[in-house]
């Protein structure tokens, strides 16, 4: 994971303080100047950095904010040596030693948000204010070792405060976007195989020496999905992983084990003896997940999906200080439509409500319940805040939408769009997203306010869908969804095999998660009936019953299943983030016409030549005998693949009739 800047506690110039483990700087003496310098604990020789800055406090803010090289001094005015350049944000001055590079900027006061974003090659600097480019600066940056800086200045201590986001933070303008992080420390990649290998004159790169140290009887790759009528949980993801074996009698891969490799991507590589590496193929993608020492001689490689990036919270945005009421409190995240989101203070008397971490459209505004009047409330220009015309009695919630007014539901499409931008991922595909959603048209919405992940996320808006998520052999993130397979043409058949080692296991999928009721429309917010007005006209019982639910409305399906699933008539309902009860239905009454006859999970091993193994979600056929005789073919839907690519052999589940 990234390691972003913070201040440093030492060195630090006197009077001033890092706070909140060096996210926050305090000034923590009476009377200081702008004569000394907080600086970053991480340093830039090279590439794009950026940082921005808020203030807060009772004092008149007196500040300056810019970088400086590692040795320069912390008890001068940044600025004032040819060390550091030094923007005075209260007087709209930049200064670099005897040097005023730019003057008459706009002024900053408490409340704006400002930032500095460097170009070390290209020798530019920026600077925003509120999310605005304000200047550009050109000046010489290479050949020195760079740290984000702030002065604060106040008559008394613990006056003047600043924040700042170094990239940990969701960005509210270019430079903490671009982020003050660390240069990774990126492991020397390892070449390794089941017979020495050295690549062609031709490949890229040439005579590369691959160790043949793997242990080929023990090298096999998995992958799987589930959908939530085998278990009725909003997971759409069987983990990913491969075991390798590893004979390393010399010690090849101690530094491996001693060092943090555990975000190292891994690919499995197929090539055929006297082949070029150029001519190989990518069977899967992974991540180094740990190293098992088994004995002097043996080291054991566990890979797991190359999800690391899924692991990020879908809330990163926190409040800073500067609002004491929400003080370090994640700042919510709305995705798509979503019903009864809570207002959070941001001022003592309620007037000010914030929303939600990004620009949402506000459909409704409800006051304990009460459905409050056009000209009562408005949106702030960020679109992130409610205003009120007179304080509210509170609880104040609202319906939402980060795509419009309506509100406007999300599509599958735009749900993981947003949810991928946050992970800061690109390896999806948005083709299977968008195909889903033609056939589909369903619209929802997702509400986060805690450490939820995006994986987390992901799963929980593929599962109203019916689909699951896989990582592909090309590292790219697949999408599939359950459907009946004997509706795929013959020609799409990724396999048709009949010769099996060992039997062909038949068990019947009893669907633990299957019902015949679907919520849809969830509450970001519970209310209690106290939370309430006692008006029982401006709020009738129909509302409060909505508002005091986790979900605003449940569907029933009456379609005709198999007898073997009669039981399902008293299963609970399945939660989705649908938000229109026409989609809840359509879904439901799909999903249970899938279970109008008895479902079997298929388990057999058979000879697989193939590089890439067949994929979650893909269909083939099995042809065997049953217990009468008769030659029987099915078609299933691939629910998990073990694939051996030395013995050319995969162990299949596979869901079908």
């Amino acid at each position: 994971m990234p390691v972003y800047g913070k201040f440093a506690a030492a060195p630090i110039g006197a009077g001033l303080v890092a706070r909140d483990g060096g996210v926050t700087l305090a000034t923590n003496a009476d009377g200081i100047g702008l004569n000394r310098v907080a600086r970053s604990d991480v340093s830039v020789t090279t590439g794009v950095r950026g940082a921005g800055f808020a203030f807060w406090g009772d004092a008149s803010l007196v500040a300056a904010v810019g970088i400086i090289q590692t040795g320069g001094s912390l008890t001068a005015v940044l600025g004032s040596a040819a060390d550091s350049i030094g923007w005075r944000v209260d007087a709209g001055v930049v200064t670099q030693g005897n040097s005023t590079l730019r003057s008459g900027l706009p002024l900053v006061v408490k409340g704006d948000t400002v930032g500095i974003r460097i170009n070390i090659s290209a020798g530019t600097i920026e600077l925003y204010r509120n999310g605005a480019l304000i200047a550009t600066l050109s000046v010489i940056l290479t050949g020195f070792s760079w740290h984000f800086a702030c002065s604060l200045s106040a008559p008394l201590s613990g006056q003047l405060f600043a924040a700042v986001n170094s990239g940990q933070w969701p960005a509210s303008n270019a430079a903490e976007l671009a982020g003050w992080q660390a240069n990774p420390i990126v492991p020397a990649a390892v070449y390794l195989a089941d017979r020495e290998f050295i690549t062609a004159a031709t490949d890229t790169p040439p005579h590369l020496r691959y160790e043949g140290i793997l242990d080929s009887d023990d090298i096999t790759l998995a992958q799987g999905v589930t959908f939530w009528p085998w278990s009725n949980e909003q997971a759409s993801h069987a983990a990913g992983g491969a075991i390798c074996r590893v004979f390393d009698p010399r010690g090849q891969l101690d530094a491996l084990v001693t060092a943090d490799s555990g975000s190292m991507p891994v690919a499995i590589v197929i090539a055929a003896p006297g082949s070029t590496r150029a001519a190989a193929t990518v069977a899967a993608r992974f991540r180094l997940d740990s190293v098992e020492v088994e004995s002097e001689t043996v080291k054991v490689l566990h890979l797991t999906d190359a999800d690391e990036a899924l692991d990020t919270p879908v809330a990163r945005g926190v409040f800073a200080p500067n609002v004491p009421a929400q003080a370090w409190k994640v700042q919510p995240a709305i995705i798509g439509a979503v019903a009864n989101v809570p207002g959070l203070s941001c001022t003592a008397d309620g007037s000010t409500q914030f929303v939600a971490d990004s620009r949402v459209t506000v459909t409704s505004v409800r006051d304990r319940g009460d459905l409050m009047e056009n000209g009562t409330w408005v949106a702030d220009a960020s679109g992130q805040q409610l205003m009120f015309v007179s304080p509210p009695q509170n609880p104040v919630t609202c319906d939402a939408s980060s795509l419009g007014a309506g509100p406007q539901a999300a599509t599958l499409a735009q749900a993981l769009t947003d949810l991928m931008q946050r992970a800061n991922s690109a390896a999806w595909s948005l083709a299977d997203a968008q195909s889903i959603d033609a056939a589909t048209g369903y619209g929802v919405g997702y509400y986060s306010a805690d450490a939820t992940s995006v994986g987390k996320a992901i799963d929980t808006v593929l599962s109203s869908f019916t689909a699951a998520r896989y990582r592909g052999a090309d590292g790219v993130l697949r999408l599939v969804r359950l459907i009946d397979p004997e509706t795929v043409a013959d020609a799409s058949l990724v396999f048709d095999v009949d010769d099996f080692e060992g039997d062909l296991l038949r068990d019947p999928d009893t669907a633990p998660g299957l019902t015949r009721t679907l919520n849809f429309r969830p509450n970001a917010k519970v209310l209690a009936e106290s939370d309430l007005v006692t008006d029982y006209v401006d709020v009738p019982q129909s509302l409060r019953d909505r508002l005091t639910a986790t979900h605003q409305g449940r569907v029933y399906s009456p379609v005709t299943v198999s007898r073997m699933y009669d039981r399902i008539a008293a299963a609970d309902a399945f939660n989705s983030v649908f938000w229109a009860e026409s989609h809840a239905r359509a879904e439901l009454d799909r999903v249970l016409a899938l279970y109008a006859v008895n479902r079997y999970f298929y388990r057999g091993t058979f000879a697989w030549t193939s590089a890439v193994p067949p994929q979650p979600g893909q269909v083939g056929r099995v042809r065997f005998v049953d217990s009468q005789g008769a030659a029987q073919a099915r078609k299933i839907l691939v629910r998990s693949c073990v694939f051996d690519p030395v013995k050319g052999t995969v162990d299949i589940v596979g869901w079908g009739a």
